[in-house]
């Protein structure tokens, strides 16, 4: 059997841990409210076209589909507003 490994009288110290700041709802949510409120204007843009071309079902769906995303956004964007105003800004 091979002999065990010295142990080092003294562990070499570790750098001082850097934590994460904490998670800011209204900057996030400020910053996350645009993405899906402009799919939804893509989506309904998509409508004209479609409809004009008689895929009223999918018309349908796009829309239920674009008004999640709108309401979404809405939330998103009325918790963003909570955030305190910037100085000069």
């Amino acid at each position: 059997m091979a002999p065990a490994a010295p142990v080092p009288a003294d562990l070499p110290s570790r750098p001082p841990a850097q934590h994460r700041r904490p998670v800011d709802l209204p900057e996030l949510a400020d910053r996350l409210w645009r993405p899906p409120l402009a799919l939804a204007v893509a989506i309904f843009a998509a409508c004209g076209p479609a409809h004009a071309l008689g895929h009223t079902d999918l018309v349908f769906h796009a829309v239920l589909v674009g008004l999640c995303l709108s309401v979404v956004a809405v939330s998103l964007g009325m918790i963003g507003l909570r955030r305190d105003g910037e100085p000069g800004g």
